[in-house]
């Protein structure tokens, strides 16, 4: 704080206090002196009142130098040491400023970082559905190999029947004929795309990278076992199958 100008402002102003004591000692000193020379042979011609007066004149001159060079010390001290105190205040000022401009930007950090973990809170709580983009989406990728699609979802599940729905309506837009059957038994979560062990067809590829793309995550599956009667009716041979579980469970990273 300051800077190199109001450094040697002090500098200067502590050695011009100094040569100005000097020189109220140096006015003393030659008073004295004066005194002594010029009154000293008269001492003793001088009548009594005015040995009075000149005593009490020479305390007053002498008072008057040493208060001069006493209180202007004391003064000059005391703008120095205000002129510190003032340049410690200004720089607690500034260092709280700085302090409360950190908080505050610290405050606006966390106030955005909450706002993103609300908004990735609130997508996880609303049921899924699709957008017209995404419905978009999966249109132009499929609409070029239009092929016969079951779409399950699971049974009882509101929420996942209407996100079978939109998905069918997005299908059926791209030429797919597609079927919904709400009665998959699975508990499992998220959207699957299968077929029987059987079934090698380069549409189950094709509508899982389409479902990617418009931003639906999913995974391949082959349906096998105990697993062909989970649903009504039965999952057939050569037959495509899209199938809607549960809604995913709140993500750690969300919360």
């Amino acid at each position: 704080m300051g800077g190199p100008g109001l450094d040697n402002l002090k500098k200067l102003l502590v050695a011009n206090n100094r040569y100005a004591d000097w020189c109220t000692f140096g006015v003393f000193v030659g008073l004295l002196v004066e005194y002594t020379v010029l009154l000293f042979p008269k001492w003793k011609d001088l009548h009594r009142w005015e040995k009075l007066f000149t005593l009490i004149a020479a305390i007053a001159i002498a008072g008057g130098v040493w208060g001069e060079y006493h209180f202007g010390s004391a003064a000059a001290d005391a703008a120095i040491e205000v002129e510190n105190i003032s340049e410690q205040k200004v720089a607690e000022a500034q260092l709280e400023a700085s302090e409360a401009q950190r908080d505050a930007k610290a405050s606006d950090l966390a106030r955005v970082q909450l706002e993103a973990k609300l908004l990735k809170l609130r997508k996880t709580l609303e049921p899924r559905r699709l957008t017209g983009e995404q419905k978009e989406i999966l249109r132009k990728v499929l609409e070029s190999e239009p092929t016969p699609v079951a779409i399950l979802s699971r049974m009882f599940d509101s929420e996942a029947a209407d996100f079978a729905g939109d998905l069918a309506s997005a299908l059926n837009a791209a030429h797919w004929k597609s079927v919904e059957f709400p009665t998959w038994t699975e508990s499992k979560y998220g959207v699957f795309v299968g077929a029987l062990a059987d079934t090698k067809a380069p549409q189950i590829e094709l509508l899982s990278h389409a479902l990617e793309k418009a931003g639906v995550h999913n995974r391949i599956i082959t349906i096998s076992g105990d697993e062909i009667n989970d649903a009504a009716p039965h999952f057939q041979s050569h037959v495509l199958c899209l199938l809607v579980g549960k809604k995913p469970p709140l993500l750690k990273d969300a919360r």
